[in-house]
């Protein structure tokens, strides 16, 4: 049994991860966190914060806070929308709301109580240990971490997570939607050379997925009849 903090579940199957991991570079771990705090969590991101939408526009990204969301007008968030598809059209693109728990920590901001137990796990020795547990990389250091909610019209188009100098050894994605349906979008698709999807992920509740960096992938469009909120935190393992 791994020694984990009170809030990771104290059973995890982590060497059958592990083995996963090793053969095709992705793995899920199920059941993550305990189940309270899973669902403390989930009520949290849900009703307790106020999420920013991000996008690109002409190579850059942008984050619209709260105050000014609620500032749009519907022509002004339609053209918005027009803008953030003809950009699609020629270019990576992405459109989700996100709260960025990394920088906020950083930043000494205050955050909700569960939220600031969630950074302190992610920080903690006991995370990194399993983490490097599962994907067999000793020189992961450190993770950082984000909060992202996709609903109708959301999207994540084709990338690999590589940036010169962040260091990224694994991507995370750990899900924190109670029930999901594969037909309203929103899965994990992982993308070969040739452009051919080769495996595809549906966001499981309280499981964390896992895989090597680079990889492309993308999140598909979440559906117009999509009746629920695709919560996640997702970041990557990064070494000094």
């Amino acid at each position: 049994m791994l020694n984990v903090p009170a809030l990771l579940n104290q059973n995890l199957a982590a060497d059958v991860a592990c083995h996963a991991y090793t053969g095709v570079g992705k793995a899920v771990l199920a059941d993550l966190f305990t189940a309270e705090f899973a669902t403390k969590l989930h009520a949290c991101l849900s009703t307790e914060v106020e999420w920013n939408l991000v996008f690109r526009d002409n190579d850059k990204h942008y984050d619209l806070h709260p105050l000014q969301l609620e500032a749009l007008t519907a022509e002004k968030n339609q053209l918005l929308q027009q803008r953030v598809l003809a950009n699609a059209k020629i270019g990576f693109q992405y459109l989700y709301y996100n709260l960025p728990l990394y920088d906020l920590r950083l930043n000494k901001s205050d955050l909700h109580p569960v939220l600031t137990q969630l950074c302190d796990l992610l920080d903690s020795a006991a995370f990194i240990k399993l983490m490097r547990q599962v994907t067999g990389d000793a020189t992961i250091a450190f993770a950082d971490y984000q909060a992202t909610k996709f609903v109708t019209g959301n999207f994540l188009k084709t990338h690999d997570d590589a940036v010169a100098g962040k260091h990224r050894r694994a991507a995370y994605v750990i899900n924190l939607t109670p029930a999901w349906n594969a037909d309203w979008g929103g899965l994990l698709h992982f993308v070969a050379a040739d452009g051919k999807v080769t495996g595809s992920f549906l966001p499981a509740y309280n499981a964390i997925t896992l895989f090597q960096v680079p990889q492309k992938h993308f999140v598909s469009y979440v559906s117009p009849f999509a009746s629920g909120q695709r919560i996640s935190i997702t970041g990557w393992l990064r070494a000094r």
